[in-house]
């Protein structure tokens, strides 16, 4: 369980890199027979609280990196990602930091603190300056869905001018070549 737990939050850190920021979380030990009990056993109340708030906080971070593409888009503006990935990463470090000493005793756990100091995958993060937010956001837009959308207005834009255009070349033609003409 440990391991995940230290995995979660790389992934996560590494997750709010990307453009856009992305959600990667991964819950298979929390599931497993008997992690519950073992966690149960081995950490305090308060230790137990903080596992179990990193694993529940993901479900709500996983329904908000769902939503369509239009309503990701405006999170993604406001900073509303990255400060969500923010909060799941702090919460997913506080939950390691407990399990560290259990699983790793106290030398072992003093060496992961002090190689995690200076890993800059696990360092905190601060929320994207608005520029930064608009630019993962407008590649956002490069989703499938975006692309599919933006290329039927385009398209639907095109064939308006084309049948316009179409119009008054009969529209034309035909005051020419009218009964009335006289050639």
């Amino acid at each position: 369980m440990y391991w995940e737990l230290l995995y979660n939050l790389q992934i996560l850190r590494a997750g709010q890199q990307l453009r856009p920021p992305q959600f990667l979380v991964t819950l298979n030990e929390g599931s497993r027979p008997g992690s519950a009990d073992y966690a149960a056993d081995q950490l305090t109340a308060y230790g137990l609280a903080r596992l179990s708030s990193a694993y529940i906080q993901c479900q709500t971070y996983r329904w908000l990196f769902a939503q369509g593409w239009l309503k990701l888009f405006v999170d993604r503006v406001k900073g509303t990602d990255q400060a969500a990935l923010e909060a799941l990463a702090v919460s997913f470090g506080e939950a390691e930091a407990e399990m560290r000493t259990v699983a790793l005793g106290t030398d072992g756990a003093s060496k992961v603190a002090e190689a995690m100091l200076n890993d800059p995958l696990v360092a905190p993060r601060a929320i994207k300056p608005v520029t930064a937010r608009t630019a993962g956001a407008l590649a956002a837009l490069l989703d499938p869905p975006a692309v599919q959308a933006a290329l039927g207005v385009a398209s639907l834009w095109w064939i308006s001018q084309t049948a316009e255009m179409i119009a008054r070349f009969f529209s034309r033609w035909f005051r020419h070549t009218g009964p009335d003409s006289v050639e």
